[in-house]
C-alpha cells in the first residue's frame, strides 16, 4: 500500500462501519416504512428513486432491513457490477425494508456515509470485490466478510468533507460536459439530414454546375417520364411529386422510371424445406450502418422463383414496413455479400438503370430520415410503403456526372460528421476514465481540496 498522508490511516471497513447490523426495525411496528426493491435503486445516479411505502409488520420477515444514511450495496451478479450502491435517503419515517441482496453499512463518527459511499462505488472496488463474489454462475454473490476485511484509506473526519464536496463538484462537471456531448448525436443525425437536403436540392452543387455548363439532363429520364423544365428553380410537371424547385437540368422522377422496382418473395411454410434452400435478406437484415449479415435464413426458391428473386451488385433495398415510423425506408445496396441471395418480401428491392446505385441509396435514405415514406405510407399499427407506393415515389434525378458528384460531397460530408462521432465517444469514455481517476486520488490523499 501506499504511503498516506498525515492524520490518514488504513483501516477496514469493519473498524469504521457495521456491516449488515442487526435493526428491530421502527419503535412503532405499527408504521409504515419504505420498501425498496433492487430496481429501486439507481445504478447511474447512485441514489434510491421514488419507491413505495408498506406496513412495517408486512415487510418484517424476508426483507433487508436499513435506515436513512446507511449505504445499502448490491451484493449480486450484475447489480453489484453495474453500480446499485446508495445511501439511503428520503426513506419514509428514516427506515426501509429491502432486497436480500443488499449488503448494508452503517457508517461510526469515525466516516462520513458520503465518504464511505464515494469509496465503495469505485470502479477498482467493484472489480476487486466482484473477484472475490462466491457462488454459482449467475447466481454469485459479495461475502459480507469481503466488505468487513476490505481496506479503506480513512482520512480525518473534516478532511472528508472537503474531499467529498471537491469530488461533488468535479463530478458536476464532468456530469454536465457528459450531458453536452450526449446532444452530439442528435445534432449529427440533423446535420447528415441537412446535407441530404441540401444535396437533392441542388444546393451543394450549384457551383459544379457553373463549372460544368455543358452537362446536360439524363435522357433516359427525359425519354422515361417526358418530362420538361422551364428554367433553374422552377416547379415540376408532375403533379404527385413533392419535388417543388429543382435546378435545370434535373427531372423530377418517380422510382418506376429510373429502375425496376421488385418485391420481395412471400414467406410461407411450404417453403421452409425443399430441394433448392436458398439464403435470402429480410429488413431485419438492414440497419442504419448497412447490412447485418450474421443471421441469414434460407428457404426452397426454385428455378423460376429464384431467377426472379435473385439478388444482383447494384440492387438498392428498402425496409418495407415496420410498427415504427422511424425504420419505414431504411435502405441498403446489395454488392454480393452473399452468393446466389434471394429477398423476402419485408424487402422492396429496386434495380436502377437511369441513377448509380449509390445516388438512389442516398435519396432513399433522405426519404426514410425525414419521414418522407411515413406520409405515404398505410397502416395503423404497421406503416407499409408497398411496391406500388415506391415505384410511384417521385425523386429527383440530376445528370449522371452531377450524381456521382453529390455521391462524393455526401461520402465526403459523412466521413467528417462520422469522425466527430467517434471523438465524442472517446471523450464520453474518457470523462468516466476521469472520474475514477479523480476518486483514486481522492483516496490517495492526492486530490487537491
Amino acid at each position: 500500500m501506499s504511503e498516506l498522508p498525515r492524520g490518514w490511516k488504513f483501516v477496514p471497513l469493519a473498524h469504521v462501519c457495521d456491516v449488515n447490523p442487526r435493526d428491530s426495525g421502527p419503535g412503532d411496528h405499527s408504521t409504515a416504512v419504505s420498501f425498496v426493491p433492487m430496481p429501486a435503486v439507481s445504478d447511474t445516479e447512485g441514489i434510491i428513486l421514488p419507491h413505495d411505502t408498506k406496513p412495517f409488520t408486512s415487510v418484517a420477515k424476508g426483507y433487508t432491513r436499513f435506515r436513512e444514511q446507511d449505504v445499502i450495496f448490491a451484493k449480486i451478479t450484475p447489480c453489484m457490477e453495474n453500480g446499485k450502491i446508495a445511501i439511503a435517503a428520503g426513506l419514509h419515517g428514516g427506515f426501509a425494508c429491502g432486497s436480500t441482496e443488499f449488503h448494508v453499512l452503517r457508517s461510526s463518527q469515525a466516516i462520513l456515509p458520503s465518504y464511505l459511499w464515494r469509496f465503495v462505488r469505485q470502479e477498482s472496488f467493484r472489480r476487486d470485490a466482484e473477484r472475490h463474489m462466491t457462488g454459482a454462475v449467475g447466481q454469485r454473490r459479495v461475502p459480507a466478510q469481503y466488505i468487513k476485511d476490505a481496506i479503506i484509506p480513512l482520512a480525518p473526519v473534516l478532511e472528508q468533507r472537503r474531499i467529498v464536496a471537491k469530488v461533488d463538484k468535479l463530478f458536476e462537471c464532468s456530469k454536465s460536459a457528459s450531458a453536452e456531448l450526449a446532444r452530439v448525436p442528435g445534432l449529427v443525425e440533423r446535420y447528415k439530414l441537412a446535407v441530404l437536403a441540401a444535396a437533392f436540392r441542388g444546393d451543394a452543387t450549384a457551383n459544379w454546375r457553373t463549372a460544368h455548363p455543358t452537362v446536360r439532363s439524363n435522357s433516359l429520364i427525359e425519354k422515361a417520364t417526358g418530362v420538361h423544365r422551364k428554367r433553374e428553380g422552377g416547379s415540376t410537371s408532375t403533379e404527385s411529386s413533392k419535388v417543388v424547385s429543382l435546378p435545370q437540368t434535373w427531372r423530377a422522377a418517380p422510382v418506376e422510371s429510373i429502375g425496376e422496382v421488385i418485391l420481395g418473395r412471400q414467406r410461407s411454410p411450404e417453403n421452409h424445406s425443399g430441394p433448392n434452400m436458398r439464403p435470402y435478406v429480410r429488413a431485419a437484415n438492414i440497419t442504419w450502418d448497412g447490412w447485418d449479415l450474421s443471421d441469414v435464413k434460407k428457404m426452397n426458391f426454385d428455378k423460376r422463383d429464384f431467377e426472379r428473386f435473385k439478388l444482383q451488385r447494384g440492387d438498392v433495398l428498402i425496409n418495407e414496413g415496420s410498427g415504427s415510423a422511424d425504420e419505414v425506408g431504411k435502405p441498403a445496396i446489395w454488392n454480393g455479400e452473399v452468393k446466389n441471395c434471394c429477398f423476402q418480401n419485408t424487402l422492396i428491392a429496386v434495380r436502377p438503370h437511369a441513377t448509380i446505385p449509390e445516388y438512389l441509396y442516398f435519396v432513399l435514405l433522405h426519404a426514410a430520415l425525414s419521414k418522407a415514406f411515413v406520409d405515404e405510407a398505410r397502416g395503423v399499427n404497421i406503416h407499409h410503403i408497398g411496391r406500388a407506393g415506391l415505384a410511384q415515389f417521385v425523386i429527383p434525378v440530376p445528370p449522371s456526372e452531377e450524381q456521382q458528384e453529390i455521391v462524393r460531397r455526401i461520402k465526403a460530408a459523412f466521413r467528417a460528421i462520422d469522425k466527430i462521432m467517434a471523438e465524442t465517444s472517446r471523450a464520453a469514455q474518457l470523462l468516466d476514465r476521469l472520474d475514477q481517476a479523480a476518486l483514486a486520488k481522492a483516496f490517495r490523499g492526492e486530490l487537491q481540496v
